[in-house]
């Protein structure tokens, strides 16, 4: 009866042994699995708030040149003012657009305004200069230099400030980006 005895408690005990690693097996695994996906969720995410960064330089930048072969055009009489119009317009919407994706993911500074609206000016100005009669030119040239220039820093800084956002958001030291 000893052995008996012995053979149904290893037989129970070796049921409950399957039992419980064919529960915890698929469990452990599944948490994994899920640990995996947040992961690659966090990633895409990053990815993500770094893109948006990115294309919001992008048009930033893709304005201020534009405000400065809007002007040299201007300079040597050969701007076209609806071409200009219709390029600014479209760098204004964009960049509002993507100053809005900024803000939605608790990025965006009140730089963002600040550099939006010097952007704004210089368009205006140079559309203006463009129909100066030409004794008026040399002075509003040297404004709108300057008022270019100004937009050329607080682009850098709005960058450097958005960047600072962006890092820490996602964790990720971006510092060797150049603004």
């Amino acid at each position: 009866m000893d052995s008996a005895l012995i053979g149904t408690i290893c037989g129970f005990a070796g049921t409950a042994t399957g039992a419980a690693l064919g529960y915890f097996g698929p469990l452990r695994l599944e948490r994994r699995r899920q640990e995996s996906a947040k992961e690659a969720a966090t990633e895409n995410q990053i990815a993500l708030d770094l893109d948006r960064y990115v294309q919001a330089r992008v048009v930033a930048d893709l304005w201020l040149d534009l405000l400065r072969r809007a002007l040299e055009d201007a300079l040597m009489q050969r701007l076209d003012p609806a071409q200009f119009d219709t390029e600014s317009t479209d760098h204004s919407k964009e960049l509002r657009l993507r100053t809005a994706e900024l803000t939605h993911i608790g990025v965006a500074t009140v730089r963002s305004g600040t550099l939006f609206n010097l952007l704004r000016n210089a368009t205006t100005m140079i559309k203006r200069f463009d129909i100066l009669p030409v004794e008026e030119k040399q002075q509003n040239e040297l404004d709108i230099r300057e008022i270019i220039m100004r937009c050329q820093l607080e682009r850098g800084q709005w960058a450097e400030l958005m960047l600072e956002h962006v890092r820490h958001r996602t964790g990720r030291d971006l510092a060797l980006i150049d603004y």
